[in-house]
């Protein structure tokens, strides 16, 4: 099994640390992590970087959760995952 778990995130930079230190506290860490920077104007995308739990992170210029969902998705699934689940950034 190849779990991916996607993260729509909007403008999160504040907030998104507590949610990646709670993906990485899991004690099944066999998942990789994708978040979606969902044009974000706050340095979302710069903070996810940093983190050492080493998240990948793509970026979707139209505005949306349900786009930023569908761009994560369609990301993973195309890198190999073979299951997905979402959760939201602002844990």
């Amino acid at each position: 099994m190849r779990l991916w778990v996607v993260v729509p995130a909007f403008d999160e930079a504040a907030g998104i640390t507590a949610t990646l230190d709670a993906l990485a506290a899991q004690t099944d860490r066999d998942f990789r992590v994708l978040v979606v920077d969902n044009a974000s104007t706050d340095g979302t995308a710069d903070v996810v970087r940093a983190h050492p739990l080493g998240a990948r992170v793509v970026v979707e210029p139209q505005r949306g959760t349900g786009a930023a969902a569908d761009t994560g998705m369609r990301h993973a699934i195309a890198a190999g995952a073979t299951h997905l689940a979402r959760t939201d950034a602002d844990s």
